[in-house]
């Protein structure tokens, strides 16, 4: 803090923070690498956020995201106009993944914040990012690299603003990490749903207890006859399954067919003997919770 008190008057000052940034950049075009491009970010959103002059944290906020914002449009517009699977356009995904990763790193402090100084100074941010993020999603399934940083960014956002302010968007996320799933199955959509089931359980359970069910409906059966072959597939169901079953609890119970599609999976995972630990935990897991709730009932 004594030193954010020190720099406070000089990060206030825009011409400041346009040389601070300019040296970010120029150091990016000289082969910083991504890690370190994320580094330095981190770094400097987080003085900027605890200074306690809001107008003071935005300028700062706005100064060294704001690049990166543009250059991600830039990128976006550049990759319409060239021919996908050529050095181009693999060089342009491979920029716009950097430039969420980088994004991803400037915002992950905004929690830290009060809801109405979130708004403050990253509301512009969201309003703007969150429609190029539905985009990307939509428009790059086939491209993990940039599906999985956007559901990062985008997960990210609404965790730090809260339901009050992002619940429209939140079920518009779950819908998106759905239509991802479908299009390739992966545990990363999973895991991203088990991160805000644990925040936003309260308010949007059945969301959460839909998602289970569309998962255990869209993944193959050849996963759960296999688990062996796809262990993070299976761990993220299983933990997924056994978060619901906690959280959201009077949502499953209510929820036939949630609980026999989940419970017929458990079934045939339970007695494969697992060579990972964590798979066996929470197939088992499952199981025994299922069983709890058909006795209860």
């Amino acid at each position: 803090m004594q030193v954010c008190s020190a720099l406070e008057s000089k990060l206030g000052n825009r011409a400041t923070m346009g040389h601070l940034v300019g040296v970010l950049m120029q150091s990016i075009e000289r082969g910083m690498p991504s890690d370190g491009r994320k580094h330095l970010v981190d770094v400097l959103v987080r003085i900027g956020l605890s200074i306690k002059d809001v107008n003071t944290s935005k300028i700062c906020f706005d100064s060294i995201i704001d690049p990166f914002v543009n250059d991600l449009k830039s990128k976006l517009q550049k990759y319409g106009t060239v021919r996908p699977n050529t050095e181009a356009a693999v060089d342009l995904v491979g920029g716009i993944a950097n430039n969420l990763g980088i994004l991803y790193a400037g915002t992950k402090h905004l929690d830290r914040l009060n809801s109405q100084k979130t708004q403050q100074i990253a509301g512009n941010f969201v309003q703007t990012m969150w429609p190029i993020l539905n985009a990307l999603v939509k428009g790059f399934f086939n491209y993990s690299n940039i599906l999985r940083s956007s559901f990062d960014l985008m997960s990210r956002i609404v965790r730090s603003f809260g339901v009050e302010a992002m619940g429209a968007q939140l079920v518009e996320l779950m819908g998106l990490l759905k239509e991802a799933y479908k299009h390739h199955v992966s545990h990363h959509e999973i895991t991203t749903a088990v991160t805000l089931l644990e925040q936003f359980h309260k308010t949007h359970s059945q969301v959460f207890v839909d998602f289970l069910l569309y998962v255990c409906v869209n993944t193959d059966s050849k996963v759960f006859a296999d688990v062996n072959s796809y262990p993070q597939i299976i761990t993220a169901l299983f933990e997924y399954a056994s978060r619901s079953l906690i959280f959201c609890k009077s949502t499953m119970e209510s929820n036939i067919t949630a609980i026999d599609q989940i419970f017929q999976k458990a079934i045939v995972c339970a007695d494969q003997g697992q060579e990972k630990d964590s798979t066996r935990k929470y197939s088992h897991t499952s199981f025994i919770f299922l069983l709890t709730i058909s006795h209860s009932n």
